[in-house]
């Protein structure tokens, strides 16, 4: 198992090696965590190198497991996940794309729940209620 590199304050972005065997990493990216269109575009991003048979970045976690030849010459996951979210980070501000769309759940629960201020009112008159409802001689 490799060690795990050390993080400074400034860095805390950074992917971190969580484990490692021949062909086999983990890593956590915090970029990617609640960001699934990130997430995906790494996946992709990372299937474009040579040597990396497969990716999967899971945005509920923050971490990505990539899988990669281990007779590949030269080849360090570290330095290729940095690279590519440099690429994909110029490439939004370039394009000018929203990263920040929310996931298909997120909005479902979004449309499904009712706005917080109209929460406020059945939840006071359900107190209200509750403590109508208790004997006088508990209140008192």
């Amino acid at each position: 198992m490799i060690p795990r590199r050390e993080v400074s304050p400034q860095d805390e972005s950074a992917p971190r090696l969580l484990s490692a065997i021949k062909g086999r990493e983990r890593w956590e990216v915090k970029a990617i965590r609640l960001n699934p269109n990130l997430a995906r575009a790494l996946e992709k991003s990372l299937l474009q190198y040579p040597g990396v048979l497969e990716v999967k970045a899971n945005p509920v976690s923050g971490r990505a497991l990539v899988l990669y030849a281990p007779q590949t010459v030269g080849i360090h996951v570290e330095s290729l996940i940095r690279e590519a979210l440099s690429d994909l980070a110029s490439r939004v501000h370039h394009e000018d794309v929203d990263q920040t769309t929310a996931s298909p759940i997120s909005r479902v629960l979004r449309l499904a729940l009712p706005d917080r201020k109209k929460l406020v009112g059945p939840v006071l008159l359900s107190i209200v209620g509750h403590v109508v409802g208790l004997p006088w001689h508990s209140v008192l």
